[in-house]
């Protein structure tokens, strides 16, 4: 592993040590409506309404794509590969499990050193014919694998996003998501490029067809955008996070963009979904100073975010996951916090309705600097009442006594929004759950997934942990298998039966211990 590099956080605790693994490092990208009209999914979780993405197959049943980055193909280092598992009534199972690389038949490219196919992915129907469809990186490419009765298929398409912001993808990787914002069938796929300290951020939306996804038309939003608040400059970050949802309650998806602005303070744009798809009249912005003040000035920078209608009004509320943020110890670092603006017809609420952290009253756990508490969030419903709940994720949490095991930790929302009574902490440390947790596993570091994979009515929670199962040569780690655990919901909330996924598991194709980060980016 290497030391965390670049300034994407003001300060760094000396009690904690921040490891990303190489080629796993991955600006936290989430893309998540739940409660409100949208259909949208992104390289971290899936909508699961109204078009069943990630049901590649369309029986009913969420599969789930598991990306392991930097995977070994063919003599190719980090070349990549993408492993779909399908839902049952028994849940996920191994049966047609598909293992994807770019060497697939049929798949366009190859592989390739340092290609990172399938570390950022999302699914939405680009082409409108009721099969989810799968849309990952491949080196500086999108490829969209489209889906049909049996899956996914060998009919594919790669978008070459050069357009927006910086030439290539660097280690910060795309962000991706997806949603109808026009409403009309189609979903249109979102790619932001973040930039880096020598280039400006941006954001393309591509349109959906018949065909699939189109690169006519191509819609270009950066901050030097005609009607876009704010001037565009190096390390502005544009792109940074984003996600989907109809936050203004009009029907149409809305697009929302973080901007990760270093010592200027973040901000996030809401651009609106039309009939003429993401527009960018009535774009409103959240700034840094306006929302906390000082000391508070990480707001914004190196967050995730999610849109659910959690108090059911009709306007879908944005979730903003800041693992910098140390809301009661301003002075420290890195504890983190998550933040909850209520949507409206005119846009977000200009402060926070909730700010959450692991020190809430009637959360489980406690706050400490280093633990990163929203590195991470996944939003939907775990126990079936028709209300919105929260995931966030820890992953620098000490278990115990285990350094950096990482944590997660589910609030359930009630019809007055989320609520602390009833909260949950899960970790490999957790009663009967699958796993060992060990030093710097990081659980809760990769995406949080949160989708119906028994068809039963209970979303169910997947928990990504790309560092899990460290792979070692004599003294030295030299990566990690990853896994997911997958905690199947209930009328009462995420229960105990689980499953633990990774690239070495019972039935599934090319199985190997080899490294790879199974399940997802690290934080």
């Amino acid at each position: 592993m290497c030391e965390r590099f670049g300034p994407r956080l003001s300060r760094v605790h000396p009690s904690k040590r921040r490891r990303w693994w190489f080629a796993g490092v991955l600006s936290p990208v989430l893309a998540l409506t739940l409660g409100v009209q949208s259909v949208a999914a992104d390289g971290a979780s899936p909508s699961i309404i109204p078009s069943a993405a990630f049901d590649f197959n369309g029986d009913g049943y969420a599969d789930l794509a598991a990306g392991s980055a930097e995977r070994w193909v063919n003599g190719h280092e980090h070349a990549g590969a993408v492993d779909v598992t399908y839902g049952s009534p028994d849940g996920l199972g191994s049966s047609n499990n598909q293992f994807l690389t770019q060497d697939s038949p049929g798949i366009k490219g190859r592989a390739q050193d340092g290609a990172f196919f399938g570390q950022s992915m999302t699914s939405g129907d680009f082409d409108g014919d009721g099969y989810a469809d799968l849309a990952t990186r491949a080196n500086n490419d999108v490829v969209i694998i489209y889906g049909g009765p049996r899956g996914l298929t060998s009919r594919n398409s790669v978008v070459k996003p050069r357009k927006i912001g910086p030439g290539e993808f660097d280690l910060n990787g795309p962000g991706l998501a997806a949603a109808d914002f026009d409403g009309d069938g189609f979903s249109e796929l979102v790619v932001a490029n973040s930039g880096n300290e020598t280039e400006y951020g941006g954001v393309g939306v591509y349109r959906g067809s018949p065909t699939g996804i189109s690169t006519r038309k191509l819609l270009i939003l950066h901050r030097d955008t005609p009607g876009v608040p704010g001037q565009r400059f190096f390390d502005d970050f544009f792109g940074d996070a984003v996600a989907v949802g109809d936050v203004t309650g009009d029907g149409y998806p809305d697009l929302v963009v973080a901007s990760d602005e270093e010592i200027r303070g973040g901000s996030i744009h809401l651009f609106r979904g039309s009939r003429t798809g993401v527009t960018v009249a009535g774009t409103t912005m959240l700034k840094a100073e306006a929302v906390l003040g000082r000391p508070y000035f990480s707001f914004g920078q190196g967050n995730v975010l999610a849109v659910a209608d959690f108090d059911r009004d009709g306007f879908g509320d944005l979730v903003v996951g800041d693992p910098g943020l140390c809301y009661r110890e301003p002075k420290e670092d890195e504890c983190g916090a998550v933040l909850v603006f209520s949507g409206s017809a005119s846009g977000f609420h200009p402060q926070p309705r909730q700010i959450w952290d692991a020190d809430s009253p009637g959360l489980p756990g406690k706050s400490d600097p280093g633990d990163q508490f929203g590195t991470r969030v996944g939003v939907g419903d775990l126990n079936d009442d028709g209300n919105p709940d929260l995931a966030i994720g820890a992953p620098y949490d000490d278990v115990g006594r285990i350094r950096d095991a990482g944590a997660v930790t589910v609030v359930y929302g009630t019809r007055r929004g989320l609520k602390a009574q009833g909260a949950q902490l899960w970790s490999q440390a957790s009663a009967k759950i699958k796993g060992t947790p060990q030093r710097e596993d990081l659980v809760g570091g990769g995406p949080i997934r949160i989708l119906d994979y028994d068809k039963d009515g209970h979303a169910d929670l997947a928990i990504h942990s790309p560092a899990d199962m460290q792979v070692r040569r004599g003294d030295l780690i030299v990566g990690a298998r990853g896994s997911i655990n997958v905690l199947y919901g209930s009328r009462t909330g995420v229960t105990r039966h689980d499953q633990l996924w990774h690239s070495n598991s019972l039935g599934l194709v090319a199985r190997t211990r080899e490294p790879g980060g199974f399940g997802g980016q690290c934080c």
